[in-house]
């Protein structure tokens, strides 16, 4: 039951690098409209997924339709201006299109309002993927501007080339508000699917999107069992996304929907275990799918699984053996008993969502709740590495130990419950006052580190109200705050300063950079908004842009090569360092 999740950042001379790769349900997916990967049917080589994730930070790719206006572009746009951004279309008409999109992408309604008066071509679109105004305030999650759009006419039925309307967009990217908003308007588009076949709830359910999923099931009366293309139901299409939170609230409320199958004959275990998603396997076997069901070709979800994945099968025979042992007579017996990989009786029982009696009954019975297996790992371990929240809350309620560390690579319970982004789980773990948040792995990582690397503003909250030191250093001399700049998340870069450690905002990374240096240090000709509001947060807290990198190269020198004079920022009055 090896479980070792690997953060890693890895900072280029040259700019700052995000880039995720990880084999587990906790990378956070693109902006991407695209949805090929529900069109998987079980015939792609997927990875099995891995003992070891690696999570590097390198810099993400937008797309050309995703950037944004240099700061202000819109706000500051007059009247003169708005005939001077207005095209026109095929017909030799002027449309307002370029300018209503990018006042829809800034969120800007009173400018918004203010030319759509005047535009009677509020649908049209000019940019290759046939997105309208109203496709990308979808996408934001703006529903004001959403709304004043639909006011003025927008077509809320029009499809982009992919044949994704405004609603398919808000289901893929989680917007809940706009979801609902445009349902509101138009209830018909409740079922309404995309070229593949995909539904709002097959949408949602690939990305992870458990609001959304949730309130179309208690809310709505969508038809879950709707299929796509490839026959794959929302219970497929979780299980392609390796999204173990969505498929408990698709068992919640549809348990008997488990073994449904596909074109195929692939039911859900099918396709988690060709994939050898094992912490989708264990919730699928533990709420009754069958194992023994065979697919088009023959074929039972054990026998597409490959090796790894066949682990989890075996230990599944275990967990029923186990659990017709478990009485007060018989579950003394099971104390010394070993299986694979070393693991006891309650090792296998956290790994399996199961009722905490039975994990009760094992430690009353004389049964060491801190026991290992091969792998340095803990029932607890277990249980986390799993997402099993019952199982964890009982192991730590008996004495189960949260700062123990596994031995591969010098996690706690803490950093995995973190690195996949399970705040409630983390909530469960860090109850007891005493515990020390700031633990580090083998590469020097607190937990707090792993919160920023995964971008989950709840957790690093949660962390800080702990304690979380952010002035902590990993093994490449990176703090809390260079990690928030190079990860470009403006919302976490402030929670982190507003702790109160000021020392952090010119301090170097081993390369010598500064957090500022980090933020300017970009391969792009040009700075999206983001990017300024990152620059304007560090100086407005008082970054030097005069401060010399190793190399000898200064933020001022690189922003100027951008066309931004960081010494006349013209924003809020710096805080200075003393």
């Amino acid at each position: 039951m090896r479980g070792n999740y690997k953060a890693q950042l890895t900072i280029h001379s040259d700019l700052p690098s995000i880039k995720m790769a990880a084999c587990s349900d906790w990378v956070k997916s693109g902006s991407s409209d695209s949805f090929d990967e529900i069109d998987v049917v079980g015939n792609h080589n997927q990875p099995l997924e891995k003992d070891l994730v690696n999570l590097t930070i390198s810099e993400s790719t937008t797309s050309p339709s995703h950037n944004h206006m240099d700061g202000g572009r819109a706000s500051g746009l007059h009247n003169g201006e708005l005939n001077g951004l207005r095209k026109v279309d095929e017909n030799g008409r002027p449309t307002n299109h370029s300018l209503l999109d990018e006042l829809a992408r800034g969120n800007n309604v009173a400018q918004l309002e203010q030319i759509l008066v005047e535009n009677e071509h509020v649908n049209n679109n000019d940019n290759e993927s046939k997105s309208t105004a109203l496709h990308t305030a979808a996408t934001k999650g703006f529903a004001e501007v959403v709304a004043a759009l639909i006011r003025a006419g927008a077509n809320v039925r029009l499809q982009n080339w992919k044949g994704l309307t405004p609603i398919h967009l808000a289901a893929h990217h989680g917007r809940l508000n706009v979801l609902k908003l445009l349902l509101s308007y138009d209830p018909t588009l409740l079922n309404m699917t995309d070229l593949t076949g995909n539904t709002l709830i097959n949408i949602a359910a690939h990305k992870g999107h458990v609001s959304v999923v949730e309130y179309l099931l208690k809310e709505t009366e969508i038809d879950f069992r709707l299929k796509n293309k490839h026959g794959n139901t929302s219970f497929h299409s979780a299980t392609l996304g390796r999204r173990l939170k969505v498929l408990k609230v698709l068992l919640h409320y549809h348990p008997e929907a488990i073994n449904e199958t596909n074109k195929d004959g692939n039911t859900p275990l099918h396709l988690a275990s060709e994939r050898g998603y094992a912490t989708i396997m264990q919730l699928l076997l533990s709420r009754g799918a069958r194992g023994t069901k065979r697919n088009n070709r023959n074929k039972t979800p054990f026998q597409l699984s490959p090796l790894e994945g066949q682990k989890v099968f075996r230990k599944f025979e275990n967990y029923k053996d186990i659990l017709t042992k478990c009485s007060n007579d018989l579950a003394p017996l099971l104390i010394t008993k070993r299986y694979e990989d070393d693991d006891t009786a309650l090792h296998i029982a956290a790994f399996f969502e199961t009722k905490f009696d039975v994990i009760r009954l094992l430690v009353q019975s004389g049964h060491s709740v801190n026991c290992y297996n091969c792998h340095n790992q803990t029932p607890l371990f277990v249980a986390v590495e799993m997402e099993n929240t019952i199982n964890a809350r009982t192991l730590v309620s008996l004495g189960g130990r949260v700062d123990d560390v596994e031995s591969t690579r010098g996690q706690t319970p803490l950093h995995v419950a973190t690195f996949k982004d399970n705040v409630e789980m983390l909530k469960i773990l860090t109850r007891r006052n005493s515990l020390d948040v700031n633990v580090v792995d083998q590469d020097g990582k607190t937990p707090l580190a792993y919160a920023i690397i995964r971008s989950s503003r709840v957790a690093v909250q949660h962390l800080l109200e702990r304690g979380a030191d952010t002035g902590m250093k990993d093994s490449k001399g990176n703090n809390a705050l260079h990690l928030s700049v190079m990860t470009k998340n403006t919302e976490i870069t402030e929670d982190v300063l507003s702790v109160g450690n000021q020392s952090l905002i010119n301090e170097k990374t081993m390369e010598g950079k500064s957090p500022l240096l980090l933020a300017v240090d970009r391969q792009s000709k040009s700075f999206d908004t983001n990017t300024i509001k990152m620059i304007d947060i560090l100086l407005n807290k008082g970054a030097d842009p005069h401060q010399k990198s190793k190399s000898g190269s200064t933020a001022y020198e690189l922003a100027c090569t951008r066309g931004i004079d960081l010494d006349n920022r013209q924003d809020t009055p710096r805080e200075t360092t003393i």
